[in-house]
């Protein structure tokens, strides 16, 4: 994968770890388009370019679970990579 031609989705509620996260991977030379209302990330995403999406597993109104159903209905073609905070 081509890191040029890519671009890393990320989707947390946590506006800290999101800011953190997305500089690390702007240093790693990858594009970022942070979210941190899965409900946004949902109304803009298109998949006119390879890349993936990492998910936050709980966060408000919708889930990492529901985002990810909603992704799969409309046949989307990224690979998600789930995180979360909690152990349970």
């Amino acid at each position: 994968m081509n890191k040029e031609n890519c671009r890393i989705w990320i989707v947390d509620d946590n506006k800290e770890f999101l800011r953190d996260l997305e500089f690390a991977l702007r240093l790693e030379g990858w594009k970022v388009s942070p979210y941190d209302a899965p409900t946004k990330f949902l109304e803009e995403l298109n998949f006119d370019c390879p890349g993936c999406i990492i998910l936050d597993v709980r966060m408000p109104i919708l889930s990492g679970d529901e985002v990810q159903e909603h992704l799969l209905s409309k046949n989307c073609p990224l690979p998600v990579i789930f995180l979360t905070g909690h152990g349970d």
